[in-house]
């Protein structure tokens, strides 16, 4: 994988040159000793942008972003999404390694701005109709971008496939928390990492998939922050699959593919980009 780092990095140059629509491209590498941290995106032909970007994050317990997850839980919605006039980045996200719990969110943080900074001029997105998905750990790490923003980075929207949510001991994917929080993380941080407790009124709206035979993430995570966006007022909407266990992503196996993609296409179709974006907290 360092290899194809550093040949996605010398051939950044062209990549700016010659972006085309429906092709994805390296953008916004750290450098060329990791393999972390890299920005790829894939735009709609001209004629068919909607101006919706979504920001994605696959997963992998914050443990690892193998070649699979960052396939089925990132390029390939990013390809079917561009084909639908929706511009798609998936974000190879730096991993904590359970020392580094502000990493992976500052990087999310920085590439909602980067998106927002290049997106209006080089892929035709409109900066209010920015959104976030993510996969298991890497919807952990949307569901914290949707409560933890800052200034310039909060989405307009979210969607969440079988995310870790929640931290407590009842429902947690431990695999995420060690990786994340460290072994021996004190009941206060995994509060401060539970995302359904960072909720309000200001939380963007959120769409939520999961299977309820899931026995890696527990159903519990999305019912626990769909419960939360309600109980705030916050505009939700959820589908619990009677089957598909964990991991599915983009893959045509998963019993309830075509369900899935009709939703998600009919939300990004119809939520409702807010007039102002909230003051950050």
């Amino acid at each position: 994988m360092k290899k194809l780092t550093l040949f996605l990095l010398a051939l950044l140059p062209l990549f700016a040159a010659a972006q085309q629509a429906g092709q994805s491209y390296a953008i916004w590498p750290r450098d060329a000793q990791t393999e972390s941290r890299a920005m790829f995106t894939v735009i709609p032909a001209e004629g068919d942008n909607t101006g919706i970007a979504v920001l994605i994050f696959p997963g992998g317990g914050y443990a690892r972003l193998s070649d699979a997850s960052f396939y089925f839980e990132g390029m390939a919605f990013a390809h079917w999404l561009s084909d639908r006039g929706v511009t798609g980045v998936v974000l190879r996200y730096t991993l904590p390694e359970g020392r580094n719990t502000q990493m992976p969110i500052a990087d999310a943080r920085q590439a909602m701005k980067v998106i927002r900074e290049r997106g209006p001029k080089e892929w035709g997105v409109d900066p209010a109709k920015v959104g976030v998905m993510g996969f298991s750990a890497g919807g952990h790490l949307a569901a914290t971008l949707l409560t933890k923003y800052d200034e310039g980075s909060r989405p307009d929207f979210g969607v969440l496939f079988y995310p870790v949510v929640t931290f407590d001991p009842k429902y947690a994917h431990e695999g995420s928390a060690r990786f994340l929080l460290g072994a021996d993380a004190s009941q206060a941080l995994r509060d401060e990492w539970s995302a359904e407790k960072n909720i309000d009124a200001k939380t963007p709206p959120t769409l939520l998939f999961h299977s309820s035979d899931d026995a890696t993430v527990p159903v519990m995570n999305s019912i626990l922050f769909y419960n939360a966006l309600i109980d705030n007022k916050v505009k939700a909407s959820m589908g619990i699959f009677p089957a598909g266990r964990h991991g599915w992503g983009f893959r045509s196996s998963m019993p309830s593919h075509e369900a899935m993609k009709t939703m998600l296409m009919d939300w990004l179709g119809s939520y409702d980009t807010p007039a102002s974006r909230p003051q950050p907290r």
